[in-house]
């Protein structure tokens, strides 16, 4: 008589098992290295660092802090044990805060310290412009006069080559003049042996002077 076996299917667990640790395994190693980089990210940020620093310093000021001995027997309750331990907490804590009234305080007093001294800068500064519109104005005031001591010099300059221009017109008109030729071109002279020798101007009038005879020589300036 035959038999009939239904085929079996057999699962090898221990490697089913592995399978599921690997995928595992490397699901959290994924997950653990994206932590990382978030938590360097994060510690590069200022204000973690500010509260790292922070930390760091308060360890350091509970360490150096004068801790409160205190000389206890054996005693076996533990309730008491725990009782002196708060104690020192509660020490060591009122130190730390005492500590950081004291430097706020400090810090108020260097800000208004900080305050004064720039309201004193600003005042100086604004006194030494001042000063130096004032003696800005000043110098406009002394070169506006030097200015006008210019033009009043000028003006009396003016005048007296004027009144020399008058009087050498007043020369001229009272001298007698008469035409010449000299080498093609007219001139007027007081004398043609020892006399001054004019040019013509544009109107053919008697112009400026431009040479002299001497002993009936015509020389030119």
């Amino acid at each position: 008589m035959n038999r009939l076996c239904t085929p079996c299917n057999t699962i090898d667990t221990k490697l089913l098992a592995t399978e599921i640790a690997l995928i595992l395994d490397k699901h959290l190693n994924n997950h653990i290295s994206k932590y990382n980089e978030t938590e360097a990210l994060l510690l590069q940020l200022p204000i973690i660092k500010e509260l790292i620093k922070e930390n760091s310093d308060l360890k350091k000021k509970l360490e150096n802090a004068n801790n409160v001995t205190l000389q206890i027997n054996e005693i076996s309750d533990n309730t008491k044990t725990v009782a002196v331990s708060s104690f020192y907490c509660e020490e060591e804590k009122s130190m730390v805060t005492e500590d950081a009234e004291d430097e706020d305080d400090d810090e108020v007093e260097e800000d208004e310290e900080a305050e004064e001294e720039d309201e004193e800068a600003e005042e100086e500064d604004d006194h030494e412009a001042e000063e130096e519109d004032d003696e800005a104005e000043e110098e406009d005031d002394e070169a506006e006069e030097d200015d006008e001591v210019e033009e009043d010099d000028e003006v009396e300059e003016d005048d007296e080559v004027e009144e020399e221009d008058d009087e050498v017109e007043e020369e001229d008109e009272e001298e007698e003049v008469i035409e010449i030729e000299i080498d093609n071109k007219i001139y007027f002279t007081t004398n043609e042996i020892n006399g001054k020798i004019f040019s013509q101007d544009l109107d053919g009038d008697v112009g400026e002077q431009v040479g002299n005879y001497k002993n009936g020589k015509p020389i030119f300036n």
